[in-house]
């Protein structure tokens, strides 16, 4: 059996999507983003990130992510927005991993 990378409570901070008055960060620009910020701070390749919706663009929106190992455990994460895009910025996002996999059923 294979071993997983152990995320405990992951802080990592992204710059996303574009500057300019977007009401919305993209969904698919969290699943990037959390997918790269992971991989950056294990040193490793993370799995695909699965997020439901666009985050609004607005300082403490977040949203629930997830990403999905082989061996059916599941990484919980919460995605935030920490700040708004200023003077052609990105957004900037705080991504934060649950302290253990669970079983997927």
């Amino acid at each position: 059996m294979r071993s997983l990378p152990v995320y405990p409570a992951l802080l990592a901070l992204a710059a996303v999507g574009c500057g300019g008055s977007a009401a919305t960060v993209s969904r698919s620009d969290i699943e990037r983003q959390t997918r790269e910020g992971l991989t950056k701070s294990v040193g490793q390749q993370a799995p695909p990130a699965k997020c439901p919706e666009p985050l609004k663009a607005e300082v403490g929106a977040s949203t629930r992510c997830t990403m999905d190992f082989p061996e059916r455990k599941r990484l919980g994460i919460t995605v935030k927005v920490t700040e708004l895009p200023k003077d052609g910025d990105p957004f900037r996002l705080a991504i934060r991993a649950d302290e253990a996999l669970t079983d997927i059923k």
